[in-house]
C-alpha cells in the first residue's frame, strides 16, 4: 500500500511543476499582454488573478487526485487548470501561442462544466451529461468568433 502510495505521489510531482511553469508563464503573459487583451480583461490585479485561477484548479486536482485516484475529479482539477493557463496564450504577442490559444480556449469551459455535472462522483452519467459536456466547445467556440467580430476594427 505504501508504496503504490509513493508511486501515485511520483507520478504528481511532475505535474505540480508544469503546473508551477504554466503559472509562471501566464504571467508572463498577461504582464506583457496589451491593454486591448482578449482574454484577463485590464485590471490592478489580473497577473494575480490569472495566476491565482490556474493555480488553484491545479492545486486542488492534485490534492483531491492523490488520496482517491480512482476519481476523475482530480485530474479534471487538473486539466482545467491547464486549460485556462492555456486560455491566456490568445494574449501574447506571438502568431503560434495565439493560434494555440485561440484553438484551446474552449476546454476551460469543457472542464468547468464537466466538473459541475460529474460532481461528486466526477463520472459523467447518461447522454445528455455527455451531450452537455461536447456542446461546450462548439458554443464557446462559436460565442467567441461572435463576439470579437464586434470589437474588431477596420
Amino acid at each position: 500500500m505504501t508504496v503504490v502510495r509513493r508511486d501515485a505521489n511520483a507520478r504528481l510531482i511532475p505535474l505540480a511543476v508544469a503546473g508551477l511553469l504554466a503559472g509562471v508563464g501566464a504571467a508572463w503573459i498577461v504582464g506583457k499582454a496589451s491593454p486591448d487583451r482578449p482574454v484577463v480583461p485590464v485590471a490592478p490585479l489580473a497577473v494575480s488573478l490569472a495566476v491565482l485561477i490556474g493555480w488553484s484548479f491545479i492545486g486542488s486536482g492534485l490534492l483531491s487526485w492523490r488520496p482517491r485516484p480512482g476519481n476523475l475529479l482530480g485530474p479534471v482539477l487538473v486539466f482545467t487548470g491547464f486549460a485556462w493557463f492555456a486560455s491566456t496564450l490568445p494574449d501574447s504577442h506571438n502568431p503560434v501561442l495565439f493560434t494555440i490559444g485561440a484553438a484551446v480556449y474552449p476546454l476551460f469551459y469543457v472542464g468547468i462544466v464537466y466538473l459541475v455535472i460529474s460532481f461528486p462522483s466526477g463520472r459523467l452519467h447518461g447522454t445528455l451529461d455527455r451531450g452537455l459536456v461536447e456542446f461546450v466547445p462548439e458554443y464557446a467556440g462559436t460565442a467567441a468568433q461572435f463576439f470579437s467580430v464586434g470589437s474588431v476594427s477596420v
